[in-house]
């Protein structure tokens, strides 16, 4: 009787002429994988969106003495924090903040894969007039045709429409009506760069793109020792990016300047107020100490010799100054209580 043997699926040793074999066998399909990926990695390299991302940085430098007196100046300043940040990310603010930019109207050259934003280097300039809001976010395609006139191409309803202008004078097409000013003609005449329908714009609705916006916003404290607060944006135009970044910074620093300006004002109007009451009220004290002096036939005397009534006197000024004080800080309270009663908002 035979013995059998048990022979291994699986070699514990390499052997290298087995592998090289194999790989003989299937370097054709090997190559092939590999001209895929290098293929596939090519085109996403070229054709992939790029992605910019901008930031700036604030520094708030605004000391409260109160805060010191009470000793929570922290919390204080990072509640303060806290509060610019939530200011700066707020659609009223990002909103206001846009309006200062060329944004209500995007430009673009369209791509094999994708459409690129030419932000400021558009090279026509379009005005409008909006008649109907159904033109916002839809494509007007632009087309050159010579120094005078141009064609658009944009869709009415189902229909594809076709419209001839001239440059400097206004068109209307459904929707809109246009004034379209030819900046840079080189870029169309030498048929390099814009094909036709490749170069189309957009009109924005300011509203409408303004949670676009937001979404790529990104607002936080950059360190709390140091009071700093970053402000970062990204988007796939570098200079657009970088604008809308650093314009957010310039606007929330006129806000600070607008704000102390009128805290200063409210503060001199208020002191040129009390210096106001104090002379009137030191003014009818003079002459009711005037009056006394008369009704009582009392002398002056020299400021050497001291008397009875110079001390009395004195002992009214002293009075007289303390009443005033007194008056001084009923008022400083009348007003905090009245700025306080009035905004439901402040801290």
């Amino acid at each position: 009787m035979k013995e059998s043997k048990n022979i291994p699926m699986i070699n514990d040793q390499f052997d290298a002429n087995v592998f090289f074999h194999i790989l003989k066998k299937s370097k054709w399909l090997l190559l092939t994988i590999a001209v895929i990926v290098a293929v596939l990695t090519f085109v996403y390299l070229r054709y992939a969106p790029r992605i910019y991302e901008s930031s700036a940085i604030i520094q708030i430098n605004q000391e409260n003495s109160s805060t010191k007196i009470l000793g929570v100046e922290k919390a204080y300043e990072e509640d303060q924090l806290a509060q610019i940040v939530e200011l700066l990310g707020s659609k009223r603010f990002v909103s206001m903040t846009l309006e200062k930019l060329p944004l209500k109207i995007s430009y673009y050259n369209k791509g094999i894969f994708l459409s690129e934003e030419l932000y400021k280097h558009s090279p026509i300039d379009v005005s409008y007039r909006i008649t109907g809001n159904h033109i916002f976010g839809q494509r007007i395609y632009f087309n050159y045709l010579n120094l005078d006139t141009y064609e658009l191409v944009c869709m009415d309803g189902d229909n594809e429409q076709k419209y001839k202008g001239t440059f400097g004078k206004k068109i209307a097409i459904p929707g809109v009506e246009l004034n379209i000013k030819l900046k840079n003609k080189n870029a169309f005449v030498n048929q390099s760069f814009f094909t036709e329908n490749s170069f189309y714009f957009v009109l924005n609705n300011s509203s409408s793109i303004l949670n676009k916006y937001l979404s790529h916003l990104t607002v936080s404290v950059n360190n709390y020792n140091a009071k700093t607060i970053q402000i970062s944006y990204r988007g796939k135009n570098a200079l657009k990016t970088s604008e809308i970044a650093n314009t957010i910074a310039k606007t929330y620093l006129e806000y600070e300047i607008n704000r102390k300006k009128e805290s200063s004002t409210s503060i001199i109007a208020f002191i040129d107020k009390q210096t106001s009451e104090i002379f009137k009220k030191l003014s009818s004290t003079e002459k009711d100490i005037l009056n006394f002096k008369q009704t009582n036939n009392i002398k002056d005397y020299g400021p050497a010799t001291v008397q009875p009534v110079s001390i009395y006197m004195g002992k009214i000024n002293e009075f007289e100054d303390a009443i005033l004080n007194a008056d001084i800080e009923i008022s400083s309270l009348k007003q905090i209580d009245k700025e306080l009663t009035k905004s439901e908002d402040i801290n």
